[in-house]
């Protein structure tokens, strides 16, 4: 074992003189060879993995980690000394797009050191991908309740919408006890999931493919009911100038001619959705709202000056 030992230092010495010649290039340079071997041409999947896939060395991490191995080995201290590896990882996470499969693993994975080189990657990630599902269980509540919303007095004022929430999240705080609420794994909905996107000074662009809902194609639906609850996070990016790709889809149900009923799947692109109002948008939604009436339709103009409203109460409930 010992002689093992002594073979594998051996071999990481060797290996940190040649990994050394690389400062013989300038950063520049040292920067496109790191790149030629990290960069990937499809999004890079965040998400535990199964104890086997790992070797016996990395089962020492949480769950055995969040990302694949470094199959360069560039990113290892030891064996090619501190600087390259630290070089390597900031390529590594600047030129990837990363994609999240589960959000409850975002701050886990943008706060930890994954690779042991002392670079975090919310410092150097620039591009996100996020799950289909945003989860809210506080939410699906109204959605029941409020399933065929049909004109704007229908609409759940904000305040209203707010107040649930906070309601919930203290229920769910009360429900777990104090010694878990304490921690940061009790807040499980999609603000405090994507909170930590809006502190990355580098993000530059984030895609998501949300989901709407399930409906008949009569129903006239609440356009901001759904989109409210995490509308702020995306407006707080989109003031950060981050550029946001958000494709919102839903399953529509329609009767077949055999008396049972087909599905179709209806996307929107909805990244507009989340810019600042203009004043022509508050023009064209005051002359709306003359009609209180009037049917609820699904447009960008309205959606941006209601949600943007939404927000500015949101942020003065959290002194931002």
């Amino acid at each position: 074992m010992r002689s093992l030992q002594h073979v594998h230092e051996h071999l990481a010495t060797i290996m940190r003189n040649e990994a050394a010649k690389l400062f013989i290039l300038p950063r520049e340079v040292r920067d496109i060879v790191y790149e030629h071997l990290y960069s990937e041409h499809k999004p890079i999947r965040v998400g535990k993995r199964n104890e086997w896939s790992y070797p016996r060395s990395a089962r020492r991490w949480p769950e055995y980690g969040l990302l694949p191995l470094d199959t360069a080995g560039l990113m290892s201290s030891y064996h090619v000394g501190a600087q390259i590896a630290m070089e390597a990882a900031m390529v590594f996470y600047s030129t990837n797009t990363f994609h999240i499969e589960d959000l409850k693993h975002t701050a886990e994975f943008l706060n930890t050191d994954q690779y042991g080189v002392g670079i975090l990657p919310r410092d150097h990630v620039r591009k996100l991908s996020l799950p289909e599902s945003i989860p809210d269980r506080w939410i699906h509540k109204l959605r029941c309740q409020r399933i065929r919303l049909q004109t704007l007095e229908d609409v759940l004022p904000d305040s209203e919408l707010e107040d649930q929430y906070e309601d919930w999240l203290a229920r769910k705080r009360l429900s777990l006890g104090r010694k878990l609420a304490r921690k940061s794994q009790w807040r499980t909905d999609s603000r405090s999931l994507l909170e930590p996107l809006c502190h990355m000074p580098r993000l530059q662009a984030v895609e998501a493919r949300v989901w709407g809902r399930d409906c008949w194609p009569d129903e006239i639906l609440d356009l901001p009911l759904e989109e409210r609850r995490y509308s702020p996070l995306f407006i707080r990016l989109r003031q950060n100038g981050v550029k946001l790709k958000l494709e919102q889809y839903e399953v529509v149900y329609d009767h077949s001619s055999d008396g049972g009923y087909e599905t179709s799947e209806v996307s929107n692109d909805i990244s507009s959705w989340f810019d600042e109002p203009t004043d022509t948008d508050r023009a064209f939604v005051k002359k709306s709202e003359q009609n209180a009436s009037a049917p609820v339709r699904r447009d960008a103009r309205w959606a941006r000056v209601k949600l943007y409203e939404h927000f500015q109460l949101y942020k003065s409930r959290r002194g931002l």
